[in-house]
């Protein structure tokens, strides 16, 4: 219904791929531009999004989280099943199916920061007893796992993350942009709670 609303309505769907294109090129943006973000890295995007993304001829931004992603890959290699499993995540070869439709641009979601207070740390926020240059050394070597990964796997380099739980402050934006290869940061206004959180 959201798809179908946002079609009527005049809204055309661009990834935050095409939004750095059209900003370094400095093309002009079209009209009513959204972009949709998925945040995770959930299996029921590649079994229930992607067919509606496709079925309405849109796009969207995926936003996985490098770890999930390793961990079902190693699991269903290992001649495991996902499906019992009440959150399954995706494979590295259905987000390359994905990404070569054109219809999903895989971004990254931290390789392993999305945690909820594991060693004081909430996702990709600098803790209250930590330094800039440990933060950002932290920061580098969390995009550099995820750069691996994604890039490794479908030969494009993320240039988005979505910052786990929206969490963020002015200084963690600068100290990610200056020590990373991220150009697009997103994070949500008054993001909703989860049950962790």
């Amino acid at each position: 219904q959201d798809l179908i609303w946002l079609k009527e309505n005049g809204y055309v769907t661009i990834t935050s791929a095409e939004l750095l294109h059209y900003l370094e090129n400095k093309e002009p943006i079209p009209k009513k531009a959204v972009i949709l973000s998925i945040d995770d890295g959930s299996w029921g995007v590649y079994t229930n999004a992607w067919p509606l993304l496709k079925k309405h001829d849109m796009k969207a931004d995926f936003n996985v989280i490098g770890e999930q992603i390793d961990a079902t890959w190693e699991l269903l290699h290992s001649g495991a099943s996902r499906e019992n499993d009440p959150a399954p995540f995706c494979t590295w070869e259905e987000l390359i199916e994905m990404q070569k439709s054109g219809e999903i641009n895989v971004c990254s979601h931290t390789y392993g920061m999305h945690v909820y207070n594991r060693e004081k740390r909430i996702g990709m926020s600098m803790m209250e007893s930590e330094t800039a240059e440990d933060f950002a050394d932290t920061v580098k070597k969390d995009y550099n796992l995820s750069v691996r990964c994604i890039e490794g796997w479908t030969g494009k380099k993320p240039e988005t993350v979505a910052y786990p739980y929206s969490k963020r402050s002015a200084e963690s934006d600068k100290l990610v942009l200056e020590n990373t290869g991220y150009k697009i940061l997103m994070a949500g206004e008054n993001a909703r709670g989860t049950a962790a959180n």
